[in-house]
């Protein structure tokens, strides 16, 4: 959008492809902001195109947009990119192939201009407010061992209520990656606004930045930058650890079109991507794919739910609607080790578009592994009781975590489990995990994931560990889709 000079009164969209490099080296700011629950009644559409690149009123956008115009001529951008007015909403041949560009639009821009308190496009970026509330103020304090002290007063609890999220934005999964991949944030609050980059966090009235005000998207992105691959191809540890961060913060998000759960995120992705050159498997990196197939629902947050819609495999934390925890594997304590005894043969997914990150519309999981049926016991507290078909000396207590409420458990339910890994404390076995399965009705051996058990002995002095890895117990090859 070209929106002229601070006198003029109208933008116009432009096609930046008609240019014919022209705008190579023209910098432009872009806005994150809430649609809302009504629909939008300014779009770019079919219909609307031929008057959007003649040229309309600035005053008749929605007042936030009024006010990015604002902000963004005063900055000194004359070209800014809304997603609405630069998307054609009605062509899916165009939104697909803006998606794919979002990572680019962003990551681009000059700054990326965030309303943070409006809950949808009327609410504008700018709010009154009394000077002296966003001022810092001034103490003087005589010590009797010295001269006068003189010292800043300001309000650092606000800046830390708002360090991890955006207000209103922080539950918008498009908002995620537009933080993420921006470069700069100018962010409007409630009382006062502050500035974010990859260098820390700024606010208005505070005269330094604190540690802990800095979002953990800065943090996260620093410590990206910082970890340069040594072998590229693979992920190493300490990026995995950061991946999985930030899929739990997403994972939390909320999204009008479930559909859209790894195309919201595929920004990210490739940005990770371009950092290890790693395969991109659904939600997953190939080089390590066994450390990510831990990852839980929470139980106590919003029910977690399956799509109609098919968009990741059930290996995927990208395959449920619901807040989950990625288990970074890793040895915590010198006495503790922990044994992996799952093996992944081969595993693939195929995707119709946006390079791989997103529209997947196959995926397969092919592992060998030690699998057994069991039954199961509610009991009270958090743990149930497992029942392995085969005698292992001892019952199984376990925290069972479905992946969506329609695979709950009642009494004597039967299951498949199929162990991920063992824990040895001191030398002895202490607990274990298992993926919990559901075969898929006439096929062999073919099931999927609807679950989570991690489980211990009842009786802590007697370990089923050798039972439960015997020779005895073959292992089986399964293929988890």
């Amino acid at each position: 959008m070209d929106i002229g000079q601070a006198q003029d009164e109208s933008w116009r969209l432009i096609i930046t492809d008609d240019q014919a490099g022209k705008l190579l080296d023209a910098q432009y700011a872009t806005l994150s902001y809430r649609w809302g629950s009504k629909p939008q009644a300014l779009m770019l559409k079919a219909s609307t195109l031929g008057d959007f690149l003649g040229g309309n009123p600035i005053a008749d956008l929605p007042q936030t947009f009024k006010d990015f115009v604002v902000v963004a001529r005063k900055l000194g951008y004359k070209y800014v990119w809304i997603d609405c007015l630069c998307i054609i909403q009605d062509c899916s041949q165009d939104w697909n192939h803006e998606a794919s560009s979002m990572r680019d639009v962003y990551a681009n821009s000059g700054c990326n201009v965030v309303a943070c308190d409006s809950s949808d496009p009327k609410g504008g970026l700018f709010r009154y407010r009394t000077p002296s509330d966003v001022s810092p103020g001034l103490l003087e304090i005589s010590l009797s061992s010295g001269q006068p002290q003189r010292y800043v007063i300001h309000d650092g609890a606000l800046a830390r209520r708002n360090s991890d999220d955006v207000i209103t934005l922080a539950d918008r999964g498009w908002v995620f990656q537009e933080r993420f991949l921006a470069p700069r944030l100018l962010s409007f609050h409630d009382q006062r606004i502050s500035w974010e980059c990859c260098e820390g966090r700024e606010w208005e009235g505070v005269t330094q930045s604190f540690d802990d005000s800095i979002s953990i998207m800065d943090k996260l992105l620093a410590s990206v930058q910082q970890n340069a691959e040594a072998s590229h191809g693979e992920t190493t540890e300490a990026t995995l650890s950061l991946w999985e961060d930030m899929v739990s913060l997403y994972s939390r998000c909320k999204l009008t079109k479930s559909e859209d759960k790894l195309l919201a995120f595929a920004g990210v992705a490739k940005a990770f991507q371009e950092l290890t050159g790693d395969t991109y498997l659904a939600g997953v990196w190939r080089s390590q794919l066994l450390a990510q197939l831990k990852w839980t629902v929470f139980k106590n947050e919003r029910a977690a739910q399956v799509p109609k819609r098919y968009r990741a495999p059930s290996w995927s934390w990208a395959s449920v609607d619901s807040p989950v925890r990625l288990w970074f594997i890793k040895q915590s304590l010198p006495q503790c080790e922990n044994h992996l005894v799952l093996e992944v043969l081969d595993a693939g997914a195929t995707s119709n578009a946006f390079e791989g990150m997103a529209d997947v519309s196959d995926a397969w999981l092919e592992v060998r592994g030690t699998c057994f049926e069991c039954s199961y016991e509610k009991q009270e507290g958090m743990f149930s009781l497992l029942r392995p078909d085969f005698d292992i000396g001892v019952e199984l207590e376990a925290m069972v975590i479905v992946d969506a409420t329609e695979y709950e458990f009642t009494d004597e339910s039967r299951t498949t489990l199929l162990l991920y890994m063992v824990v040895s404390w001191e030398g002895y076995w202490y607990v274990a995990d298992a993926m919990i399965l559901l075969p898929i009705s006439g096929s062999r051996n073919v099931y999927k994931r609807i679950g989570w058990a991690h489980f211990r002995p009842r009786d802590a002095k007697k370990s089923p560990a050798d039972q439960m890895l015997s020779p005895r117990i073959e292992k089986a090859e399964l293929l988890i889709v």
